[in-house]
């Protein structure tokens, strides 16, 4: 017998169409968990993305409209999705659409932010992955012209209350600017960590090349292996020394040096606070968000060479880090999935940070 998610989905792959007010599902179908990626780069080149992995290792292979939503959303048919959603502002819009479809009750879904990052070369290597601690917005900022600035300042970019820009960096409590750092459920992070961090993550010889020409820094000459950390998002790419250095003392200002700067990219920032806005309404529950990202390339380019040629290759770790990152994102989704009947009413909890394996 068919359940009633698989028989709605079946039902709209049907019609093609979103139902009216008047004929939609009543009670609405409870969403157990939601895998969200993002900006789909491998895709757009005709490779198979994280969606696309997803999709296929974990059997989502039903599809159907969501209003607001630009994709087609997947369905396996227990009550589980799989969206692609865009960067920046899109993810914020779509995410926020997707949670106000009246056919869904996502209150008490999981949701895995998950796709592929620049990663910071002091901790992570091409190929590894990060699990979210936090997330820290790097939008929410006050820029100066570099160009400008005192001879002796590294870059313009300083908290939107600094009181003598750009020399008192930093100088406000977090306090001042709400929603610059969104931390996410410790046990969470910590149990996606604990499932995933003795798995053998795959490896390729063109990755192995890369990271070669990266001597100086520990993190990045490593095989793939999986931390936990701050992810930092930020509406552009961005690349570069100077720009590492920012992207750093941003982390460590506002976590008060409690986490690393693993990653950074485009669409978490704006993810989270949709998210957090949902559960405002009542759509989501907040402590059931998790990130998991894999590293792509790097946030600077190697000792020689110069932006536009670290910039070049088509991100060499690319491939890599799709497989990687569903590799360890898939044990919590069978975790919490396989173990719904727990899960759906105690979300896990505690007050530490997720475990770090330099």
């Amino acid at each position: 017998m068919k359940s009633a998610f698989s028989a709605l989905v079946l039902g709209l792959m049907a019609s093609w169409a979103v139902p009216p007010a008047s004929a939609q599902v009543s009670p609405r179908i409870a969403v157990k968990f939601v895998v969200v990626t993002d900006l789909d780069l491998a895709a757009a080149r005709g490779h198979p993305g994280v969606l696309q992995a997803w999709v296929s290792g974990e059997h989502f292979g039903q599809t159907f409209r969501s209003p607001g939503v630009e994709r087609l959303v997947a369905a396996d048919g227990h009550g589980d999705l799989a969206v692609l959603v865009g960067s920046g502002t899109q993810a914020a819009i779509q995410l926020m659409a997707l949670t106000a479809d009246q056919r869904f009750d996502f209150s008490s879904a999981y949701w895995l932010l998950t796709g592929v990052g620049f990663g910071n070369p002091e901790q992570l290597p091409l190929g590894g992955v990060a699990w979210g601690t936090a997330v820290v917005d790097g939008d929410t900022a006050f820029e100066v012209d570099r160009a400008d600035a005192p001879a002796d300042w590294p870059y313009g970019i300083v908290p939107l209350d600094a009181t003598n820009v750009p020399r008192d960096y930093p100088v406000p409590s977090p306090r001042t600017n709400p929603g610059v750092l969104v931390p996410l459920n410790a046990a969470l992070a910590k149990l996606g960590y604990s499932l995933s961090k003795d798995l053998k993550l795959p490896d390729l010889p063109e990755a192995k090349k890369y990271r070669a020409t990266y001597g100086g820094y520990e993190g990045a000459i490593r095989p793939p292996l999986i931390l936990a950390g701050v992810v930092l998002g930020t509406s552009r790419a961005w690349h570069g020394k100077v720009l590492n250095r920012w992207a750093d003392d941003w982390v460590q200002f506002w976590t008060g040096k409690k986490d690393p700067f693993l990653i950074s990219d485009t669409s978490d920032q704006a993810a989270v606070a949709a998210l957090a806005a949902a559960a405002k309404l009542g759509r989501v529950d907040f402590s059931r968000v998790m990130v998991v990202r894999g590293v792509g390339g790097y946030t600077l380019p190697p000792p020689d060479q110069v932006h536009d040629q670290s910039l070049a290759p088509d991100f060499p770790g690319l491939n890599l880090a799709i497989a990687n990152v569903f590799l360890a994102g898939r044990p919590v989704f069978h975790e919490i999935t396989d173990h719904w009947d727990r899960y759906a009413h105690e979300t896990p909890q505690d007050h530490g940070h997720a475990e770090q394996s330099h």
